[in-house]
């Protein structure tokens, strides 16, 4: 990357956390602009001290998307702060499909943290709620968030699903 693009995400980075929204906001639509040049620096801004450019960075990422975005959208949905979990569960569900599948396996990895749960179940309730062939594989899951034991149904459940949707795509590629 050249030094002045660095230092031109560097500083509309700094300028996430600031106290006029506007301000913010701009400062993350040119980052998304610039695109997957800007994610390193979002990554390290989400997890940041501050809170408005916690949620300012993940936004970011939510619109730019990719699996390095979706790694710090996960996890970022066991955050003890509501906001920044509902934030990362918000922009997972703006990336979609492709943010299924590894929120199903860190759901496996993760299902012992009630916060985790909860921005699982924010993504699932929302994924399913469009017309999707991939409901009724996930309705289980998001069931299984619901259940008083759900630190030990949630990783089977997500499992099983992860089994389904493997096989729906094996029959989908057949078919093409």
């Amino acid at each position: 990357m050249e030094p002045e693009q660095k230092n031109k995400i560097d500083n509309l980075v700094a300028l996430l956390n600031c106290d006029d929204p506007i301000q913010c906001r701009k400062a993350r639509r040119q980052l998304i602009k610039i695109g997957q040049a800007a994610v390193p620096a979002l990554i390290s801004a989400a997890s940041s001290g501050f809170t408005m450019k916690r949620w300012e960075a993940l936004a970011a990422l939510g619109s730019i998307g990719g699996q390095d975005a979706i790694k710090t959208l996960i996890s970022h949905l066991g955050d003890a702060d509501y906001g920044i979990r509902w934030t990362a569960a918000d922009n997972l569900i703006k990336i979609g499909e492709p943010a299924l599948i590894p929120v199903l396996k860190a759901t496996i990895s993760n299902s012992k943290s009630l916060p985790f749960r909860d921005g699982v179940h924010h993504f699932l309730t929302d994924a399913t709620s469009v017309a999707d062939p991939h409901n009724e594989i996930l309705e289980t899951v998001l069931k299984s968030l619901e259940e008083p034991v759900a630190e030990l149904a949630a990783p089977v459940a997500a499992e099983a699903a992860l089994d389904k949707l493997r096989e729906f795509n094996k029959v989908a590629e057949v078919k093409r």
